[in-house]
């Protein structure tokens, strides 16, 4: 214990103990009545003298030690007021009031404030604007001791007037009108009559954090552009297998009709290669997630399938892919390009996890959840779901971070060959979904991830149209066709033509609205493509319904970024028809649209 300490301690003793005071004051009262009067002897005298010279020695060293632990309390409370004003941290008393009591100089720095003009002034003054109802609000619960102890906020820094400073400054702060994020700790006294609060400026950090976050969605995408690249030579492949039977059939009927010949099986070969075509497409814009979610009753047995083969594209061919399906339809509730997403991911982590040889097994099968089951702790409420797993013999995933790889950005690969954001996006789809999703892994054996989705009843489904049966529906009124490729403009107009409709052919948006401006009264249906130069078919919808309400509005893509029904006109109705279509599907989804508004 140093003297400074000691001292204080023993005062604090004494004034703790008034006993001992008045022990000290009896002894003294018996003393100087014993001093000796006119009568006493000399060696009495002799005595007490001596005894008054000592304790007149003690006294002065009591003295002295009292000055040395004076002389040492006043250099520790230098230093502690040298501690505190230039501090990295910023630290300052606050009133339940709200206002300044003291700060140190850090504070003041940070707030751009002369540290002699600081007390009084309102703390909120130097929030951010945006920011003050909620520190209003943090502030109050903080003296009702519901408020936070930690909390982050934005400050606008001041002009700090010229003054005489000191000459150890206080670290360097931004200019004035600067914001600044900081953190606050707090701690409310007892008596609820003051509140003393630490800032720490993290501008920097949440500089790096947003930088981070760009980056990390940058990376993203070109690891999604990386993967549609590896698909692309497969997807070649394929897509020049199914031009190659179109052409020789195209050929072939060319021949046929020479020799006066027609076998229909070519027309129904070029229907199934268009089919598959579109199918191919619609697998790969799901996969770069470019396409709008519209969930529907299918069958995970047929998505699979449907998947088989590029998912054997991604594998590559040091890779088995298997798949084991359910002997019985699995009827799930979702959109297909969510399905596509979880498969595509699933495989690729699979795939990466493997060094070399290997294989993965895709299964499908029922699962039966009762009240007693417990699924890795997670909540599952009893009945029928599907179970979709996705097993590799890799390397598995060590179980120290086993409960982190569904994290946001959390990855065991480099940037250079992760974002981090596949699993996550599976864990999203999936509770998205009213699903629930675990993994089992095996250092040097494998991972099996497994999938729960609600099963879901049959639904009636629609007789698709066939050729033999070719019945479209027909109509008088008439149709703004807008469409900028040629061939698919002359093509659908003549078919609607062939239905009775009145067709208005427009090249372009500008010219839409020219010729819409001329036959207002005549236009019954506008049919127009999503993407074009210059205006969007829903930009261009958006201001024909203006000059006409309740106008109804068919889109036609097969390629589009948003859904058409995203901020629709009031009163209009919108549908979307993906192309590649058939003309029967063209035919009765123009006849839907006009009955609607009839």
């Amino acid at each position: 214990m140093t003297g400074p300490d000691r001292e204080a301690k023993n005062m604090e003793e004494r004034k703790q103990n008034p006993e001992a005071f008045g022990e000290l004051k009896k002894q003294a009262e018996e003393r100087l009545g014993k001093f000796p009067g006119p009568g006493d002897s000399p060696d009495n005298l002799h005595r007490l003298v001596h005894e008054l010279a000592v304790h007149k020695v003690e006294l002065e060293m009591q003295n002295e030690e009292l000055i040395a632990s004076r002389d040492e309390l006043e250099r520790s409370l230098e230093r502690y007021k040298e501690l505190y004003d230039f501090a990295p941290i910023g630290y300052a008393t606050l009133s339940c009031e709200g206002k300044i009591r003291e700060a140190n100089l850090a504070a003041a720095a940070m707030l751009g404030v002369a540290r002699s003009k600081i007390a009084g002034a309102s703390f909120d003054s130097f929030v951010a604007e945006e920011e003050r109802p909620l520190f209003d609000r943090i502030f109050a619960a903080l003296f009702s001791g519901n408020g936070p102890s930690v909390f982050e906020l934005r400050l606008m820094r001041k002009q700090r007037p010229k003054e005489q400073s000191s000459p150890a400054e206080a670290p360097d702060s931004p200019a004035a009108g600067t914001q600044l994020s900081v953190r606050i700790d707090t701690a409310v006294n007892q008596d609820s009559r003051e509140c003393r609060i630490a800032m720490t400026d993290i501008s920097e950090q949440k500089v790096v954090e947003v930088e981070n976050a760009a980056l990390q969605v940058a990376m993203a995408q070109v690891m999604r552009m990386e993967s549609i690249g590896r698909l692309a030579g497969g997807i070649a492949h394929d897509f020049n297998n199914m031009l190659q039977v179109m052409l020789c059939n195209v050929e072939m009927m060319d021949i046929d009709e020479k020799s006066k010949r027609f076998r229909p099986e070519r027309l129904s070969e070029m229907r199934n290669c268009i089919e598959k075509s579109a199918n191919l497409v619609r697998q790969l814009l799901a996969f770069a997630r470019s396409q709008p979610f519209h969930p529907e009753v299918l069958d995970l047995n047929t998505m699979v399938a449907n998947m088989m083969t590029i998912l054997g594209r991604l594998l590559g061919e040091n890779i088995m892919l298997s798949y084991s399906r359910s002997p019985h339809p699995m009827l799930v509730k979702m959109d297909p390009s969510q399905v596509d997403q979880i498969l595509a991911n699933l495989t690729v982590n699979a795939r990466d996890a493997i060094r070399g040889c290997g294989e993965v097994n895709i299964g499908i099968s029922d699962c039966n959840v009762v009240a007693s089951d417990s699924w890795e702790r997670q909540e599952v409420p009893p009945g029928h779901y599907a179970r979709l797993s996705v097993s590799d013999n890799g390397s598995g995933i060590d179980p120290a971070i086993l409960d982190k790889i569904f994290e946001p950005f959390f990855s065991t690969k480099s940037l250079a060959e992760s974002s981090g954001l596949g699993l996550a996006s599976v864990y999203g789809i999936v509770r998205q979904n009213n699903g629930f999703i675990r993994v089992s892994s095996e250092v040097g054996k494998g991972t099996t991830f497994e999938i729960l989705l609600p099963l879901c009843s049959a639904v009636e489904p629609q007789a698709p149209l066939s050729a033999d049966t070719f019945d479209v529906s027909t109509g008088h009124e008439s149709i703004l066709l807008v469409e900028d490729d040629e061939g698919v403009r002359g093509r659908t107009a003549e078919f609607l033509e062939k239905c009775g409709y009145t067709v208005f052919q427009a090249g372009e948006p500008e010219e839409a609205i020219r010729l819409f401006d001329a036959m207002l009264a005549e236009i019954d249906l506008l049919v127009t493509d999503m993407v074009m130069p210059g205006m969007s078919g829903r930009d261009l919808a958006r201001k024909l319904t203006a000059k006409r309400p309740g106008l109804p509005c068919l889109f036609i893509s097969g390629y589009s970024m948003e859904s058409p029904q995203m901020d629709s006109p009031s009163g209009s109705g919108m549908t979307l028809l993906s192309k590649p279509y058939s003309l029967s599907s063209l035919a009765l989804a123009v006849r839907s649209r006009l009955d609607a508004a009839g």
